[in-house]
């Protein structure tokens, strides 16, 4: 998906504010989770049936992500998402669950909208991939996500947010 969509959807999510920049992005350790998988079906059987297995394995392990729970800007409690959608405005970090839209992603639930002044941002380079955390001053909630060095989209949010890449 090309960062333009990326951030189309996000404009669409938050119309009251221009976003600058928009990724996709994935629940931290879910890299690590679909390499564990493809090991684990590597070594039960070779072949399709082990690539089957280990996908099977890996989507195993990334749905224990499905279980972490955030602090939402509302002071809800959410789940972490599979995927979710970070979008960057002048002011404002945003951050919206996916949601398909027939065979598309969308913008879903709001899961917090911070002030970039009360938000701090790291991002780590890991072998594979970068992880990308946002910290709230106010409330404390830490969200972590991944994407992968290659092709991902995380870059231009990166750039917006005046982090080295």
């Amino acid at each position: 998906m090309s960062e333009d969509d990326a951030i189309a959807k996000a404009q669409a999510a938050a119309p009251d504010d221009r976003i600058v920049a928009a990724a996709w992005l994935l629940p931290r350790g879910f890299d690590e989770s679909m390499f564990l998988g493809d090991a684990i079906g590597g070594g039960a059987s070779k072949g399709a049936a082990g690539g089957i297995a280990g996908a099977i394995a890996g989507e195993m392990l990334a749905k224990h992500h499905d279980q972490h729970v955030m602090q939402a800007s509302s002071g809800s409690k959410e789940k972490m998402p599979q995927n979710a959608l970070v979008g960057v405005s002048e002011t404002t970090i945003y951050c919206w669950a996916e949601r398909l839209d027939g065979l598309h992603r969308a913008a879903g639930r709001e899961l917090f909208a911070y002030p970039r002044a009360q938000a701090t941002v790291t991002v780590h380079a890991r072998v594979g991939v970068r992880t990308f955390e946002v910290v709230d001053s106010a409330s404390g909630a830490k969200w972590e996500f991944e994407s992968p060095r290659l092709d991902g989209h995380l870059g231009p949010v990166m750039a917006a947010l005046g982090l080295d890449h």
